[in-house]
């Protein structure tokens, strides 16, 4: 997730900069190649699995997106509906301490 995060704040900088080029070495870095270890993926449930392939997949669509000549506009709106994904686990997803 941090690595998603670092992902998301290098994207909107690259927007702000007006750099395509890092907007798409950002998401890139959270696309499908950032997945989980397999072995870590048996202890998770199926949904949380679903869920993190759909955003790693849209992860990976923006950065083509922004390839093939995407505009800030367009990449804004994959923007939001990745980040929608984001909000979505971590409501219903959380670790709880346990004593």
């Amino acid at each position: 997730m941090r690595t998603m995060l670092q992902s998301l704040n290098r994207i909107m900088h690259g927007l702000v900069a007006g750099d395509l080029v890092m907007v798409e070495e950002a998401a890139r870095a959270s696309g499908m190649k950032a997945t989980i270890d397999p072995r870590f993926e048996q202890k998770l449930p199926p949904s949380y699995l679903q869920l993190g392939r759909r955003v790693h997949t849209r992860f990976d669509q923006l950065a083509d997106a922004t390839r093939t000549g995407a505009t800030r506009d367009d990449v804004l709106k994959r923007l939001a509906a990745l980040t929608g994904y984001c909000v979505a686990c971590h409501a219903a997803y959380r670790l709880e301490e346990t004593p």
